[in-house]
């Protein structure tokens, strides 16, 4: 409960909303440091496979850069084979994998073009 009030306090989250307007996916972005961000994304299940979570990430990296970070970086579980594939097809690269089953994976934003959405 803590650590969802603090990313509701401390982040910068984008929801993607339904045409009747109920929530099917959020991202969010939280401050690690001056130059870096960590990427949070979660699209319901029944609402995978319609590129809603790809525009989600690609919103945030935009924003993220909009925002003046220079490294987005994130952890997802390596069984997610959805979540990283959309994740690598928006840039993201693997750094390591963890003793948890989980991948952190970064994008760097230095030097890139982000056009408007």
């Amino acid at each position: 409960v803590k650590w969802v009030w603090k990313m509701i306090r401390d982040g910068t989250t984008l929801l993607a909303l339904a045409s009747e307007g109920a929530i099917v996916g959020h991202t969010a972005i939280f401050f690690i440091d001056r130059q870096r961000c960590e990427m949070l994304t979660v699209v319901w299940p029944q609402f995978q496979s319609r590129g809603i979570g790809t525009e989600l990430v690609r919103s945030s990296v935009h924003l993220a850069h909009e925002m003046g970070f220079e490294k987005v970086w994130l952890s997802v579980d390596a069984a997610n084979l959805r979540a990283r594939h959309i994740y690598k097809e928006c840039g993201f690269e693997c750094l390591s994998s963890g003793d948890r089953g989980d991948v952190e994976m970064a994008l760097d934003l230095k030097g890139q073009h982000h056009e408007e959405q």
